[in-house]
């Protein structure tokens, strides 16, 4: 289900990131001051955030992060698009600290990389079903019209003075209640 491994998707590119930004790592550490903390985390990223307090190292912390974004992805319903991205950004900060080894940080990133290609082959697949979806609703919609304009139409030949037998019996009141 992975995209082949000679594409490049400029999105999910991963970049070295240079040991100055040391604050950024503080920030997950503490876990307060970020954008999207003012947003309203998901659930599961705000349980992760209070569980990395338990957890010793930063490569555990990523695995956490990992472990969570794959969560995500397979979901029963619906793949938590969200959960993920607030995850990945979370990673993203974990991987500017400067005591992760540049070996282990590598094998995080491609595990990242994996992970982000799934999302967006996944959020292209819920596109396409949603977008079937919507265009059958609209042909649904477009053929109840024409019954509906077919059933309202009068026969050109119908003559409204006459009733077919059947309706003999009670002629006086159809033709009183119209």
């Amino acid at each position: 289900m992975l995209g082949q491994e000679g594409e490049s998707v400029d999105s999910i590119d991963v970049v070295e990131v240079s040991v100055d930004e040391r604050a950024v790592s503080d920030r997950v550490e503490s876990g307060v001051a970020t954008n999207s903390v003012a947003k309203g985390l998901p659930d599961v990223v705000a349980d992760l955030r209070a569980s990395f307090k338990e957890m010793s190292g930063v490569g555990e912390k990523i695995e956490g992060c990992l472990d969570l974004m794959g969560k995500c992805l397979v979901q029963q319903h619906k793949p938590s698009f969200r959960g993920f991205w607030e995850a990945r950004k979370l990673l993203f900060e974990l991987f500017a600290d400067p005591s992760l080894a540049p070996g282990d940080r590598t094998h995080y990133q491609g595990i990242c990389k994996d992970l982000s290609r799934e999302a967006l082959f996944l959020k292209d697949r819920v596109k396409e079903v949603s977008n079937f979806a919507a265009q059958q609703i609209e042909l649904a919609i477009q053929a109840m019209k024409v019954e509906l304009g077919q059933a309202v139409e009068v026969p050109a030949d119908w003559d409204s003075g006459v009733l077919p037998e059947c309706l003999e019996a009670d002629s006086r009141f159809y033709f009183e209640s119209h």
